[in-house]
């Protein structure tokens, strides 16, 4: 119970609620954490090690299939109701053992998982919809009459992707401001029901898009693999047998989808969606549901009819198709965007959208961040994406200009250079090195050197009359700028000539030198 998920929060509602119905519940997990803590100083008993229980239980609630098989493993005599909350994710493949009597489906679709696809019969799987705490879900302010805040609400939505970039570019369409929070784009939250009030709609789908709805917000379905559509009076209770799940994700994922979705937006409608869930998802009602279950497991199961061979023969099937998942678990590359939540965290670190354009947007360290201003423009403007690889030289004569942005290069005029704070070269003998101005923010470098000589925004490389080196040293652009690695060179050779070099000037020609690094 470490990452803080709609799992564990289900698990911490219903242990909660068993424990204000008159019962002892006691949770099993492989990592108390965050959440496992939590719970212990609500008095509810925790453990990762199932020796120290001194009690048998009377059933087992199991969930993701590891712990529930190892509780299995420990209490042969008991009986177990498997619960499923999903349709995709292999943690949630129920298990097929001779203790596992009854089972549990938030969903039609996981209902249909169970029984057409792992052959277990109808007669032994309930539906039991998500529920949320009411208490804690309050419908705190009333949504807008004009959508004005959006919150895209998921732990599996990743920076860059499809649905993180449609949500953007509707946002900027439809003029909102766009707040993101998640672990999958390391904003998330330990209490989202601080939060949620605060928008007009919400993107999110299942237990996400029910907890937003109770705290007033207007929902519109979505996930990463598709979109679903607005929910409105007319259709929430449809929605809800569906669990605002996988098989209401029937739409394209596209700005397009969510703008032309969002033309219903209805502050109204929204009010009268959220009292209708209020009216039907709390958690008592929800618990009482799975007492009748837990009862009726217990009813059904006979200890003294346990085929000890048929049960070790369940266990070796489990164990090979665990085998299988985690092979290719262990052999996926991980994710470099998620990580898990911070400990104590309780406010969210949302990824803000003001209604620009991502791709575009500037300011320090985004994409299109090219540095301070230059107070004055250096005649030949530099080129490209802020790499310090594409550089123009200066005209014979021309001061640099003022400013930290850009820099010009070629010969130095008589007099010197004509800026605030002229550095002078070491010597205008080959091979000599001058360090040119810094640039800021990973924006383009031009020219820089002495004797007349060529620059180089970044990595080596010389010029023909004996020019010096401009390291291109500076405050890097996030995700534009890279260092070249040792043994690689990414460069610019400005091949110039003049009064520091004799002839003609040429224009500059740009040559890359050396392996770059893939995607460079």
């Amino acid at each position: 119970m470490s990452i803080r998920n709609g799992a564990e929060t289900y698990v911490q509602d219903l242990a909660m609620e068993l424990l204000a119905q008159g019962h002892r519940p006691m949770v099993y997990t492989a990592e108390v954490g965050a959440t496992g803590r939590e719970l212990i100083d609500l008095t509810i008993p925790v453990t990762d090690d199932l020796d120290t229980l001194g009690v048998r239980p009377d059933v087992i609630h199991g969930q993701h299939f590891m712990t529930a098989m190892t509780a299995l493993a420990y209490f042969r005599d008991v009986p177990m109701v498997g619960v499923s909350h999903g349709w995709r994710p292999w943690t949630e493949t129920p298990i097929r053992h001779p203790n596992v009597v009854r089972y549990v489906a938030v969903d039609e679709a996981v209902r249909d998982r169970l029984s057409l696809q792992h052959g277990i019969e109808d007669d032994r799987i309930s539906i039991v919809h998500n529920s949320v705490d009411l208490e804690r879900f309050q419908r705190t302010a009333a949504p807008g009459e004009s959508l004005r805040r959006m919150l895209l609400f998921s732990n599996y939505v990743l920076k860059g992707s499809p649905y993180f970039l449609a949500a953007h570019q509707a946002a900027e369409e439809l003029g909102v401001e766009l707040d993101v929070v998640g672990t999958g784009t390391n904003s998330q939250t330990s209490a989202p029901e601080k939060i949620l009030g605060d928008y007009d709609l919400v993107l999110a789908q299942g237990r996400s898009a029910i907890e937003a709805m109770a705290a007033g917000a207007s929902v519109m379905i979505g996930s990463s693999r598709a979109f679903g559509p607005l929910v409105r009076p007319d259709n929430v209770e449809r929605l809800r047998e569906l669990n605002f799940g996988i098989r209401t994700q029937t739409l394209p994922v596209a700005a397009s989808t969510i703008t032309s979705q969002l033309a219903g937006y209805s502050a109204a409608d929204a009010s009268e969606v959220s009292s209708w869930i209020r009216d039907r998802v709390g958690v008592p009602d929800a618990v009482r549901q799975l007492i009748t279950i837990y009862e009726e497991a217990i009813g059904a199961f006979d200890p003294a009819s346990e085929d000890a061979d048929e049960a070790a023969r369940a266990t070796g099937r489990f164990l090979t198709q665990a085998t299988a998942q985690f092979h290719d678990v262990l052999h996926k590359p991980p994710n470099p965007n998620r990580r898990p939540p911070e400990e104590g965290q309780t406010h969210p670190r949302p990824q803000r959208h003001r209604g620009n354009n991502p791709q575009t947007r500037g300011g320090p360290g985004g994409p299109g961040d090219t540095g301070g201003a230059a107070k004055k423009r250096a005649p030949t403007k530099a080129r490209g994406k802020n790499r310090g690889t594409n550089n123009t030289g200066g005209a014979p004569g021309t001061p640099a200009p003022k400013g930290k942005g850009e820099h010009a290069g070629g010969p130095t005029p008589p007099g010197g250079p004509q800026q605030k704070k002229p550095r002078t070269p070491k010597g205008p003998q080959p091979g000599a090195k001058a360090r040119g101005n810094r640039t800021k923010g990973g924006g383009a470098a031009t020219g820089g050197g002495g004797g007349g000589g060529g620059g180089e925004g970044v990595g080596g490389g010389e010029g023909p009359g004996g020019g010096g080196k401009l390291q291109g040293k500076g405050r890097e652009s996030r995700g534009v700028q890279r260092r070249t690695p040792p043994g690689s060179t990414r460069c610019t050779r400005h091949e110039a000539s003049g009064p520091g070099a004799g002839g003609t000037q040429r224009p500059p020609r740009t040559t890359h030198q050396g392996p770059l690094r893939p995607g460079a």
